[in-house]
């Protein structure tokens, strides 16, 4: 029954609360069931909601890498919908890449929960994400968690090798 909230009123969805939370922003908070946060981008014809940062400098996908319990496909939402309004707006940074106040990006966040590897591996594309954010201890962080992954092991060689060129 809440879900018909925001079938009832679009303009809903991007409202923001004190902390400029937007309803996607909490439901990734509280690690909503993928059908609410498909419901809320889908929404969003501008699919800006995905883009916007709160006042503590996180998106809604900071608050997902924060959850231990979130879902690979919610991650896999969030980041298809920055793809669409990517391809709009070219010039904006990658969610991947965002930092929040403290410095941390999304894989920052969810290195520091232990996530999930399916999760570390789709925030780790080479396509989306600069490990230059990161310093020497979460890279060390990082390495200690991908010992059994090569591609994830690839992929932090990549990223350091261009780091340091």
């Amino acid at each position: 029954q809440e879900k018909q909230v925001f079938t009832n009123d679009v303009k809903t969805v991007t409202m923001r609360d004190p902390n400029l939370r937007t309803p996607l922003h909490i439901a990734c908070m509280n690690n909503a069931d993928e059908e609410t946060i498909k419901l809320l981008l889908d929404l969003d014809s501008s699919k800006e909601t995905v883009m916007m940062l709160d006042s503590n400098g996180n998106s809604a996908l900071h608050y997902l890498c924060e959850n231990q319990s979130a879902s690979e496909s919610s991650v896999k939402m969030l980041l298809e919908t920055e793809e669409i309004y990517l391809e709009k707006n070219p010039h904006e940074t990658r969610l991947t890449n965002k930092t929040n106040k403290q410095g941390m990006t999304p894989l920052h966040l969810a290195v520091k929960i232990d996530a999930d590897t399916e999760i570390l591996t789709i925030l780790m594309d080479e396509t989306r994400i600069n490990l230059k954010s990161f310093d020497e201890r979460a890279v060390h962080e990082l390495s200690k968690r991908v010992k059994g992954s090569a591609n994830l092991q690839k992929c932090i060689n990549r990223n350091l090798a261009s780091r340091y060129s």
